[in-house]
């Protein structure tokens, strides 16, 4: 295992000869390697300038993130989705992150390239790795093409890896509604470290695959990489990249932006609630930990690092009447409009306000329990008094005196409050006032600088 101080863990051979007095050994216990971990993951935010907070990039499920990509490639054609998340794969030394074989010449000559990548890039067929000794910091061995086993399934040639080192995002919990876009490749990074997006098992295991970006056209993201859907079942998916090219000279990284699509739909409860999460991994995975025959050549402990990606959080708004009152031959109507449909453009929405009551009823009664109003439509509005009531579905509680808050599953409510002693015409004392918005401001929705009266 990987040492927890900054001693690192020592990999240690002991060597004998039989039988002992024929070859003295001066000094049999001999270090021959180090134990360092491979790689380091990271999420950071969208912009690419610092880590991403721990929660998550935050969404609002009202509001739609990306639309023209949620669901139809066709009709994201062209355009420059956002990115909401970026992960970073960063090499824990520089030898971490290998190609399959070495190339022999071309172009990338100073580079080494698996030979599939050889051929995207017209380099040709990849040299033999056949020098006793030499260090070709690929996935491969010694490897001589012309050392073959017989023709036959699942034959291997001696000393060949299958494939390249691969770097595997794994996402869990991702919610219905929500659709998921990587690169083809990645868009920032140190170095000349190139990987490859490619098509695989859950585990990240099978033939070097590219994945193409769509079957009708390219979706462009922020950085003008073209980019492909993640297939999502269950709520899960991968996303495999495999090295193609690297230099095991230095320390290099990738970054891949990891982009969210959704159409806001509240009525149906979509995009729905909850946080996904990303895990970031060596791939394929394999619990084999001993030789085998049929085994992925290079396979990795399942050790990964999971972080959470996006949070879908409902959208409201917490209004607060701080006086009510149907005491002392006084009564309190209320009002709460949803004025999430304007002359702006903003997308309308809908929901169901509870109504908290605190305080006393006459007598010194309890507060009454809590109730929930039916749907609120965009420029609607939910009115009632605290002696009998009102439209929603809310009914009267007589009696009752204190303060209340509304909880409104919409992000524009706006109350209004009026106390009074008597009928309109006949009241002696009657008073206004507008409910206090207890949430953190999100700006102006009409997007003009204009004299602002509040208190």
């Amino acid at each position: 295992g990987v040492s927890s101080t900054l001693v690192p863990t020592q990999v240690v051979a002991f060597i004998s000869a039989s039988p002992p007095q024929l070859m003295g050994i001066n000094n049999p216990q001999q270090t021959v390697g180090f134990v360092a971990p491979g790689m380091n993951f990271s999420l950071r935010n969208a912009a690419n300038s610092g880590g991403l907070r721990s929660a998550g990039a935050a969404f609002l499920q009202c509001v739609s993130f990306n639309p023209d990509a949620a669901g139809d490639v066709a009709k994201a054609l062209q355009a420059s989705p956002a990115d909401a998340a970026v992960a970073r794969f960063e090499e824990g030394f520089a030898t971490a992150f290998k190609v399959r074989t070495v190339g022999p010449s071309g172009a990338n000559a100073n580079l080494t390239l698996t030979q599939d990548a050889q051929a995207d890039l017209g380099e040709g067929a990849p040299a033999a790795q056949d020098i006793p000794g030499a260090q070709y910091n690929s996935e491969s061995g010694f490897y001589a093409p012309l050392l073959t086993y017989p023709a036959g399934a699942g034959v291997r040639q001696p000393g060949l890896a299958d494939q390249g080192t691969r770097l595997m995002l794994r996402f869990a919990n991702v919610q219905a509604g929500v659709s998921l876009f990587v690169p083809l490749t990645q868009v920032a990074g140190t170095g000349n470290l190139l990987v490859r997006l490619v098509t695989t098992d859950a585990s990240g295991a099978g033939p070097y695959s590219p994945t193409a970006s769509t079957t009708t056209g390219t979706l462009i993201s922020t950085s003008g990489v073209p980019v492909a859907p993640v297939t999502i079942s269950g709520g899960t998916g991968v996303a495999v990249y495999e090295v193609v090219r690297s230099n095991t000279s230095i320390v290099e990284r990738v970054d891949i932006p990891i982009v969210i699509a959704f159409k806001a739909n509240t009525s149906a409860n979509l995009p729905a609630l909850g946080t996904s999460t990303v895990t970031g991994s060596f791939a394929p995975v394999s619990q084999v930990g001993t030789a085998s025959e049929t085994a992925a050549i290079p396979r990795f402990a399942d050790t990964p690092t999971t972080r959470n990606l996006a949070i879908i959080a409902a959208c409201s708004t917490n209004l607060l009447f701080p006086f009510v009152t149907n005491q002392a031959g006084f009564d309190t109507g209320m009002a709460i409009s949803n004025t999430s449909q304007d002359p702006f453009g903003t997308s309308p929405q809908a929901g169901a306000c509870k109504i908290n009551y605190y305080g006393t009823t006459t007598g010194g009664g309890a507060a009454p329990a809590a109730q929930t109003s039916t749907t609120i439509a965009a420029g609607s509005q939910l009115t009632f008094v605290l002696s009998t009531g009102g439209t929603n579905g809310i009914t009267g509680t007589p009696g009752f005196q204190g303060y209340i808050i509304a909880q409104c599953a919409f992000q524009y409510a706006h109350g209004f409050a009026f106390i009074t002693d008597g009928p309109i015409g006949q009241a002696r004392v009657a008073e206004g006032y507008l409910a206090l918005v207890m949430d953190d401001g999100i700006g102006s929705r009409t997007g003009f600088a204009s004299e602002v009266l509040a208190h």
